[in-house]
């Protein structure tokens, strides 16, 4: 069986063919995609290689920022659970008549925080310093808070 004359036309303008690949820069009739070795379209390795480097380096600097104010955030966050609690325990305290020190716990609720309150005095006679600090024992974290009461 004879092959095709279409089937010869597309070998004959396939790009393995040698004739798409002259050693001068003039446009190849033959070549319905105009390839030429001059006038290629594509990016080189090196420019690849650039992008590359310069979006890995977006990347981890994007990722370094999120995991930095992460863990702003975070701090933020437990700082502001501490003064809450302090302010908490400062109120319930001053219902009540004052002791001189007293200490606990957030149990259940917290029990990784613990709570101390003192009473100092001060040059006024009629005023005492009431000081509440809460505290977490494992990253030795504190909130302390002052509130002037009268005697």
């Amino acid at each position: 069986m004879k092959p095709s004359r279409s089937f010869l036309s597309f070998l004959s303008t396939h790009p393995a063919n040698p004739k798409h690949y002259p050693l001068s820069t003039k446009k190849v009739d033959s070549c319905p995609l105009s390839l030429q070795i001059g006038t290629r379209q594509g990016f080189t390795l090196l420019e690849v290689m650039i992008s590359l480097a310069i979006m890995v380096t977006v990347i981890l600097t994007v990722l370094g920022s999120v995991n930095y104010h992460l863990g702003v955030i975070a701090n933020e966050r437990d700082n502001t659970t501490l003064t809450l609690l302090a302010r908490a325990r400062m109120a319930e305290l001053e219902q009540g008549p004052l002791q001189q020190k007293s200490e606990g716990s957030f149990a259940p609720i917290h029990p990784e925080l613990k709570w101390q309150a003192e009473l100092f005095p001060t040059e006024l006679p009629a005023l005492q310093k009431l000081v509440v600090r809460v505290r977490r024992d494992t990253d030795k974290q504190e909130v302390a808070l002052v509130r002037f009461v009268l005697k």
